[in-house]
């Protein structure tokens, strides 16, 4: 009772409220379907027993007063027929299944004359042969609906209905009776797969009555919605419609998305109404009702309830909505699916679809009424309008539904969405049904009349609304057939237009916000360019950059309207807003301005900030305008907020002139980002800062880039006292004068604690960065320090010296120099080549970054100034060929670019030849020629470089190294021709005893040089002497050769070779009785071969064998024997089958034979003999040794 009364109260409640008028238009076209194409049933209503359509698979099924179910087509001609029911019975409702699982699956309900009760039957249209348009379906289930109450009374049903996924089937009957089926789903499923015959068809299980009340039951409809418990997602509530009542009852709860066969789990199973809920006391008419299954809300489907004053709408809670519309109503049709536009139209836009798609209509079927003008229904009184004019005007159109008199019977779609009636139409004699199939709207008049309603295209709707300025039901309209976003933008900015001609500027704007992305910015920023307007465009800009969709005209524009509107706070909050939310819109009140977030420690040199935001804006062009405007100070704050570090340094370089302030930003950036800028201001930050910018510079490269320059000096100071307390005065200055380029001198002394200070570095602990590494080869620093101290550990300790990258003995920064060999990612090292050209007019400074930059890099120095700068004085290095390897990594050609240009700044730093610094960088260089093991310098450029500056020892010692032993000769030679000759005499002389042992040949040169002159001949006579000495010892040219080199220029005298000619003609006398003597041994020999082949040869000479033994196994000779005219006899068991050679001559006559085949392969081979001759050292001896292998007369023969 109580939940009556408060529902009453809510209905009234509702009652009260002023619902707005319905707006009606005719989006619908009216077309009478020809007689002739239709079957006779559908002329012949009377005939009909029920009519339902599925829109979901474009299915028609009509069934007649006789029992069988017609299948109805696009045309409406029966295409299946079959007797549902046997003669004398009915089907008076029918049910199709929308569920993509249970396509063709319908459920019926009809009389049978073998049963007072009705009979539920359940088909599977799906399955129906395509061969015969007789056959029946198959039918899955069928079963009686007999109460289960003490009354045995049949009643006839009045509803039906199915829950969306097959799981329940509820009848109503007219008694108030509601009886359900449980799991029908799983018992159609099994069905489908085992069919019983047609004898044989199997139930429903129990039927259980969840409602037994005194009125007609006039509507059933389920609703399924998402569930408030979360183990279930869907919950399903049952909708029971009386004609006084309006009752929810809960049928279950499921627990997966898709229907599940056992979803009625708990909700259905008592008897009585204590399950039901009343939700209203007003109920509903037979007929009066649907299910909403989409449009007004996405949390689940509703009840629609049409009554004489109005259109109600409930939900599982009561009653959610009402829409006043008085008048009589005889039924209501819920149009649920999307009505394809058929006809063509020109949209709004290029991309506009040609169908609309729609939510939910509703149809409302008004009783026949006598047409009046005086009626309260426009629709009734303007079809009594037209029937009056007819009379006059009997001409009327062949499709004209109106006629000369007699009832008619009104239609209205509803759209209960956007609040207005879509169409609105009369039809004479009353209309029997509406129903929604293939893309339009069916309505079967009392007469036998079928009409088709095909909605416009939704382009004509829209002009429609346009043309009556109802702009705000377009946008909802356009909205709700889920346009493109395009569309629905251009509906904005025809209300824009609108409003902006009424000189609505404010809703004009608000209208053009919202077509941002769509709409071109230009078309609305030429609207609002007055100067009385830029409220409004600074609105609209805003807008634009909030989205991301401005550019840098549109940031240059809104930021001149802040200037020209003199807002600046407006200004600095837009300078401050950021892509997450909207600038913050002034209201004349002081604006805080968020707090700039600091620069972060970018690592790899990004853009990232801590928060990861961007402008809404274009970047450059903010900060380009700020420079203009002269708003340095937002300029700079931009710049580091959002990392544009190179804006930042070019405003604090260019127009603020901080370059200290520039030098402290640069050490915060990331390696790769500092190396950019550096690269670009380098040069003109070391022309105001040079030592400042040299050591920031030497970080980069070094890769401790995040040290600042407090900690740098303090760990500066540190390790000098350390190496003061272990080392002595003179170790200390001795390792740090390679960073000094003027040693001993008072300006040196005084700079000794800045170059100490410049080139220290402590050991890097393990957690710290990691330095060095190449571009391409990551390296730790515990293998630099490894490599360093195996290349110079023993020279660095006979001196006492220790390199700063390598921590004293005993300390415990030694503990911690090899901690950091693994565990913190590699830095970035750039390469210092690119810097170089930074150091114009610095050599100073050049030299300091290239010294620092090879010890704490590469671990490697000059140890100190060579003790004496004549190359001479040391060993003769081996001789290496300067051989340019096929590829050469980064970090290695980085490294030989800073040493090549190193020696060139030792050689050419200082040009006086009077200062004290240029011998100290001569040592150096010459000490850094000297280290070619271990520093990769070029040896070409490194000569160039000698050559270019003078550096004697310097190519000299080069030369040496590459084994260019003649042309260091040649040169000493040469320089007799402008230098002192005595001098350079001697250091010819001094370069021959230091290179003939390798040199042979220089002997012929120098002995030539020295008797040029009669002066150099004087000077010289004794090395002349041991020059020939040396060539008669080691026979190193023909006596000849000498003779006419001394007798060249007419300088020498007999006198000066009469001892080594006498030795030379004694020499060849005793080399000449040597060959007659062996040419007499060669001759004898000859001659006693010649006899012996003679003697072979002639059949006449006997050869006598005394020979006793076996040649091949030794034993006493006995026939049968075989003896060979060399002399060797043989068992003739001990040879071979058919062998007729002595096998013990055989392998010496082989060889002979095998040398003879070659010689003759090489008697032809003339290109070999002549290499042969030219490569020998004796060539007279290479043709005499052909001619004794018999070279030369084979290749006559060959040749003939």
């Amino acid at each position: 009772m109580a939940a009556s009364q408060s529902s009453t109260a809510a209905a009234a409640s509702t009652a009260q409220l002023a619902a707005p008028a319905w707006r009606k238009f005719d989006f619908f076209g009216t077309k009478q379907i020809p007689d002739n194409t239709l079957t006779d049933l559908i002329r012949k209503p009377a005939l009909i027993s029920t009519i339902v359509a599925s829109p979901v698979w474009d299915l028609v099924l009509l069934a007649d007063l006789e029992g069988t179910i017609h299948v109805l087509d696009q045309n409406y001609q029966s295409v299946n027929s079959w007797s549902a029911y046997p003669a004398g019975g009915r089907c008076t409702h029918m049910v199709v299944a929308e569920d993509r699982r249970w396509k063709g699956v319908v459920v019926t309900v009809g009389d049978d004359p073998a049963t007072p009760f009705p009979v539920l039957k359940i088909w599977d249209l799906g399955r129906t042969p395509a061969a015969s348009s007789s056959t029946p379906p198959l039918l899955l289930r069928q079963t009686k609906l007999q109460p289960t109450t003490t009354s045995s009374r049949p009643h006839p049903v009045s509803a039906l209905g199915i829950s969306p996924s097959l799981s329940h089937l509820v009848i109503g009957f007219a008694d108030g009776t509601v009886v359900a089926f449980r799991h029908v789903d799983q018992l159609v499923e099994s069905s489908l797969a085992s069919p019983s015959p047609p004898n044989a068809v199997l139930g429903l299980g129990k039927m259980r009555t969840i409602h037994d009340g005194k009125e007609p039951i006039t509507g059933l409809g389920f609703r399924v919605s998402p569930s408030q418990n979360q183990q279930h997602r869907t919950s399903t509530t049952l909708f029971i419609l009386t004609t006084s009542h309006v009752l929810s009852f809960p049928i279950s709860s499921s627990k997966s998305a898709t229907p599940a066969g056992g979803a009625g789990n708990h909700g259905i199973g008592g008897s009585g109404s204590g399950g039901t809920t009343v939700l209203d006391d007003l109920g509903s008419a037979v007929g009066c009702c649907d299910t909403l299954r989409t449009g007004l809300l996405a949390e689940g489907d509703r009840m629609v309830v049409a009554r004489d004053e109005a259109i109600y709408v409930y939900g599982a809670d009561g009653r959610e909505g009402c829409y006043a519309y008085e008048g009589p109503k005889s039924s209501l049709h819920s149009l649920t699916a999307s009505i394809t536009s058929t006809s063509s139209s020109t949209s709004l836009s290029p991309n506009s679809p040609s169908s609309s798609q729609r939510t939910t209509y509703i149809a409302i079927v008004s009783p026949p009424l006598q047409p009046s003008i005086a009626s309260a229904s426009a629709t009734i009184r303007n079809y009594a309008r037209s029937a009056l004019s007819s009379i006059t005007m009997p001409a009327t159109a062949p499709n004209s539904t109106t006629g000369s008199g007699g009832d008619v019977a009104k239609v209205t779609l509803f759209d209960l969405e956007n609040k207005f009636v879509a169409h609105s139409g009369t039809f004479e004699e009353g209309v029997r049904t509406v129903w929604e199939a293939w893309g339009a709207v069916w309505v079967l008049s009392e007469g036998g009349n079928l009409y088709r309603l095909v909605e416009q295209p939704i382009a004509s709707s829209l002009s429609t609304l346009f043309s009556k300025n109802l702009y705000t039901l377009a946008v909802s309209l356009a909205q709700s057939r889920d346009l493109p976003p395009s569309e629905v933008a251009e509906i904005y900015r025809r209300y824009g237009d609108h409003l902006y001609g009424k000189s609505d500027y404010e809703g004009a704007m608000n209208c053009y916000t919202k077509t941002v992305g769509t709409v071109q910015a230009s078309y609305v920023i030429r609207k609002f360019l007055d100067a009385q307007r830029l409220s409004h465009l600074t609105s609209y800009l805003q807008e634009l950059h909030s989205r991301g969709l401005a550019n840098s005209d549109h940031t240059t524009l809104l930021l001149n309207c802040y200037t020209k509107l003199a807002d600046d706070t407006a200004l600095s909050t837009f300078i401050h807003s950021s892509s997450t939310a909207k600038p913050a819109a002034t209201n004349g009140s002081s604006v805080v301005a968020p707090t700039p977030i600091p620069l972060p420690d970018l690592e790899n040199g990004n853009k990232s900030t801590a928060t990861t935001d961007e402008p809404p804006f274009d970047l450059e062009t903010a900060i380009r305008v700020c420079r203009q405007a002269g708003y340095f100070d937002h300029a700079v704050w931009l710049a580091e907020r959002y990392g544009e570090h190179q804006e930042y340094l070019r405003i604090q370089i260019e127009d603020r002139g901080d370059f200290k302030g520039s030098l402290k930003y640069l050490r915060k950036l990331g390696p790769r980002v500092a190396e950019t800028n550096l690269l670009r201001y380098g040069k003109v930050l070391l022309a105001k800062e040079p030592k400042d910018t040299t050591r920031l510079l030497i970080d980069l490269c070094c890769g401790t880039l995040e040290k600042d320059e407090e900690e740098e000096e303090e760990l500066a100071r540190t390790a000098v006292e350390n190496r003061k307390s272990s080392a002595t005065d003179k170790g200390y200055l001795s390792y740090l004068a390679y960073a000094i380029p003027s040693t001993g001198t008072s300006e040196a002394i005084a700079s000794l604690p800045e170059a100490a200070a410049a080139l220290s570095t402590s050991p890097i602990p393990a957690n710290s960065v990691q330095p060095p590494q190449t571009s391409h080869k990551p390296t730790n620093v515990a293998h630099l320090r490894s490599t360093a101290m195996s290349e110079s550990s023993s020279a660095n300790r006979r001196s006492g010296i220790y390199p700063q990258h390598q921590p004293l003995p005993g300390s415990s920064a030694a503990s911690l120099s090899d901690a950091g060999a693994g565990g913190t990612p590699p830095v970035y090292l750039p390469s210092p080549r690119q810097f170089f050209a930074n150091f114009v007019d610095l050599p100073k400074e050049f030299v300091h970054f290239l010294e620092t930059v090879a010890l704490r890099r590469y671990g490697k120095t000059i140890e100190g100034a060579s003790p004496s700068l004549d190359p001479s004085t040391g060993p003769l290095p081996d001789p290496q060929s300067a051989q340019v390897p096929e590829f050469i990594d980064t970090d290695t050609r980085d490294e030989q670019a800073i040493w090549n240009t190193l020696l060139e700044l030792y050689l050419d730093g200082v040009p006086s030849t009077e200062d004290p610094a240029r011998a100290v960088f001569e040592g150096k260089a010459l000490q850094l020629l000297r280290s070619k093991e271990r520093i990769p310098y070029d040896e070409t450029q490194a000569l160039l470089v000698c050559s270019t500056a003078g550096f004697t020892p310097g190519f000299i010692l080069l030369y040496e190294q590459l084994g260019m032993y003649d042309d260091i000769v040649r040169y000493y030679i040469e320089a007799s021709t402008t230098e002192e000759k005595a001098k350079s005499s001697d250091k010819v002389i001094d370069a021959l005893k230091r290179y003939g042992e390798s040199r042979p040949h220089l002997y012929r040169v120098v002995l030539r040089f020295l008797t040029t002159s009669s002066e150099l001949l004087s000077r010289h006579q004794a090395d002349i002497i041991d020059i020939l000495d040396v060539i008669d010892r080691d026979n190193l040219m023909p006596p000849i050769a000498v003779v006419q080199i001394l007798s060249t220029n007419g300088t020498a005298s007999v006198g000066l070779v009469r001892e080594y000619l006498k030795k030379q003609l004694s020499r060849e006398k005793q080399e000449i009785e040597s060959d007659r003597s062996l040419i007499e041994s060669y001759r004898t020999e000859s001659a006693k071969k010649r006899k012996e082949i003679q003697e072979l040869s002639d059949p006449n000479v006997p050869r006598i064998f005394q020979v006793t033994r076996c040649s091949a196994c030794g034993g006493q000779l006995d026939l049968p024997a075989v003896h060979f005219m060399c002399r060797h006899s043989y068992h003739q068991r001990c040879l071979g089958e058919n062998e007729s050679q002595c096998p013990n001559c055989a392998k010496t006559h082989g060889v002979i034979r095998e040398i003879r085949a070659a010689n003759e392969a090489l008697a032809g081979r003339h290109d070999l003999f002549v290499e042969e001759v030219r490569e020998s050292e004796d060539g007279f001896a290479t043709v005499a040794a052909s001619f004794g292998k018999g070279l030369m007369s084979l290749a006559g023969s060959n040749d003939s």
